[in-house]
This record gives structure tokens, C-alpha cells and sequence, in this order.
């Protein structure tokens, strides 16, 4: 794992999204993720493997997302995900 920094520059949704799921990947104790908008596809299905992966290394995981940002999402997206 990378040593922390005061900052880091994310110029583009690519390199902050990749940025986002690295840290996810990394993660052994917690993983908070915060979304105004979310959608099922290949970008969020990419996500939410990546919180099934976090939680079944025994990773504390607390997601929050937008009810209006992600209206879009079926009601039972999130079931693989608090199945685990």
C-alpha cells in the first residue's frame, strides 16, 4: 500500500474511479463509499464486486447512495451484496 498523502489530484472520473476501486481492493479493515450517482453497469457492477470481495475478506463495508442519483438502480441490485 501506497504511503498517505496530504492530497492527491484525480483529474478525470477514470483515474478517480480506478483510484476508488484500488483502495477497495486494498482495503483489510474498513471501506466507506459515499455516491450521489449510481447505475448498474459495467462501472458499478465493477464496484459492487469489489465491496463483495472487501466484505467476504471480512472487511467492514458501509455503502450510501443517493436515492435520487441512482433511481435507476432494480430494487434488488444490492442483494448479492447483503447476502454476503
Amino acid at each position: 500500500m501506497s504511503p498517505p498523502t496530504a492530497y492527491r489530484w484525480l483529474t478525470t472520473g477514470d483515474v478517480a474511479f480506478t483510484a476508488m476501486l484500488g483502495r477497495v481492493a486494498e482495503a483489510r479493515h474498513s471501506v466507506r463509499l459515499e455516491m450521489y450517482i449510481y447505475e448498474k453497469g459495467p462501472l458499478g457492477d465493477q464496484f459492487l464486486e469489489a465491496l463483495i470481495s472487501a466484505q467476504q475478506r471480512g472487511v467492514s463495508v458501509h455503502v450510501l447512495i443517493d436515492a435520487l442519483g441512482s433511481q435507476s438502480l432494480p430494487e434488488e441490485y444490492w442483494n448479492r451484496f447483503t447476502a454476503v
